[in-house]
């Protein structure tokens, strides 16, 4: 269920926001992917709308790739539950 709510949801913000947050250019929905600014595997809010960027495939990878070693991509604070938002949400 949740995973139904999670792609309506991706599908919906996608077709709302069609500029990669990284390189700036325009994409048709389906070509760019729902990202948590601050992933949730170090506490970043899961549903926060604040939390979330499109990125292109290429962009997504380079982010995936820093973070997986050990870059963080962005500041934090933490919103009124508790869960890391990007910083400059504010």
């Amino acid at each position: 269920h949740a995973m139904t709510q999670w792609k309506n949801y991706s599908k919906r913000f996608r077709a709302t926001h069609p500029e990669c947050a990284m390189c700036k250019l325009l994409y048709p929905a389906e070509e760019l992917q729902c990202d948590r600014v601050i992933p949730i595997h170090i506490g970043g809010s899961f549903w926060s709308a604040v939390n979330h960027q499109t990125l292109c495939r290429l962009c997504h990878a380079v982010k995936t790739r820093k973070e997986a070693g050990g870059q963080p991509m962005h500041e934090w604070k933490l919103n009124e539950n508790g869960e890391k938002i990007p910083a400059w949400i504010s």
